[in-house]
């Protein structure tokens, strides 16, 4: 057993002087130094990557969306031409790289279709973590047989796709008790396409579709944040890729505020560091109005397992995420009244 001096709890509360098993805690636990403290929080959760470009790291600043992840972007044609073995290797590095970080689930949308999804899916037995697997494909059919190796569909944009294909997409992954997820409101371009082909915006149409995990929402309009809101779906947030491709905030603050629950997510493995807490002290210092609570609302958004394990089981899926801690060495003068605005802007991992 561990004692921690303080320990954050699932639901946001604050115990002292806590035991807990080892076995239960994912990163090491030094021998504690008379003048620090122990810091015991729930695991983080990083709730949307792209794992497989992982070795395109150095390619991306200055370059914008379409340059990057568009169909023509370095990052699809790195796909293209890549090995299963490039592959996998580049998979297995990342999700190496989010254990180090103190990250215990990871949901990944995983290109490549079925034998894109079998590869991750090989490389999840390696590890002992939370890997839920977004696959994709363009077709249909393809679901039934795509389910074997998959958590949920990953759909990249409401315009990459007919109209028609994703709809059925979509039912085809519910009626397989698979989640599903999709990048929404991410470009103006996108918006744009999407609400003078169909007479609607793509946030709109996700909602209707009952789309669980909302990916981005960067140019999401007010009317569309208040469906979403209203709705039983989870917006996912990656504010440091939004800032490096489009300049462009998320709407994290409205979030915040209405105190409804969001998850965080680093995004593409080559733009950012799989490092949630680099992703919740960016956030923090870019957001306008800096509210105390915001700190433990950001903090509880890239730990909390009970979204992703409210959407399985909306869904019916077999799946259920383990619970696991991680320990953090803190100075002595931190307290309760503290400890969030430390974790948030100071602490490292």
């Amino acid at each position: 057993m561990v004692t921690v001096d303080y320990l954050l709890t699932k639901d946001g509360n604050i115990k002292k002087n806590v035991k807990i098993a080892y076995n239960e805690v994912l990163t090491n636990v030094v021998e504690k130094d008379k003048e620090k403290l122990l810091i015991g929080m729930p695991a983080f959760v990083n709730a949307h990557v792209h794992s497989a470009d992982y070795s395109l790291l150095g390619n991306a600043y200055g370059k914008n969306t379409s340059e990057l992840v568009g169909r023509n972007g370095i990052k699809t044609k790195w796909l293209k031409k890549a090995s299963e073995k490039q592959t996998k290797k580049n998979i297995s590095s990342f999700l190496k790289e989010n254990l180090k970080k103190g990250v215990y689930t990871v949901i990944d949308f995983r290109e490549g279709g079925i034998s894109g999804a079998k590869i991750a899916k090989n490389v999840a037995q390696e590890f002992d973590l939370n890997y839920l697997i977004l696959g994709r494909t363009p077709d249909p059919k393809e679901i039934s047989a795509l389910a074997e190796s998959v958590d949920g569909i990953g759909i990249p944009d409401a315009i990459r796709w007919p109209r028609k294909d994703i709809e059925e997409i979509v039912e085809e992954a519910h009626n397989h008790n698979l989640i599903t997820a999709m990048h929404v409101a991410e470009t103006r371009k996108v918006q744009k396409e999407f609400l003078q082909r169909e007479g609607e915006t793509d946030t709109e149409f996700a909602i209707d579709l009952g789309i669980d995990l909302l990916v981005h929402l960067t140019n999401a309009n007010k009317w569309d944040l208040r469906e979403v809101k209203r709705s039983t779906s989870y917006a996912v947030f990656s504010p440091r890729t939004n800032m490096l491709l489009e300049a462009q905030f998320p709407p994290v603050e409205e979030f915040l505020r209405d105190n409804i629950p969001f998850l965080l997510g680093t995004d593409n493995a080559f733009l950012n560091s799989p490092n949630m807490l680099r992703e919740i002290d960016f956030t923090a210092r870019t957001i306008k109005h800096k509210q105390p609570r915001y700190l433990k609302q950001l903090i509880n958004s890239a730990t909390n397992i009970s979204p992703i394990n409210k959407t399985l089981m909306k869904r019916n899926s077999k799946r259920k995420l383990k619970q696991k801690f991680i320990v953090i060495e803190a100075p002595e003068y931190i307290n309760k009244d503290t400890i969030y605005e430390w974790l948030a802007l100071h602490a490292e991992i």
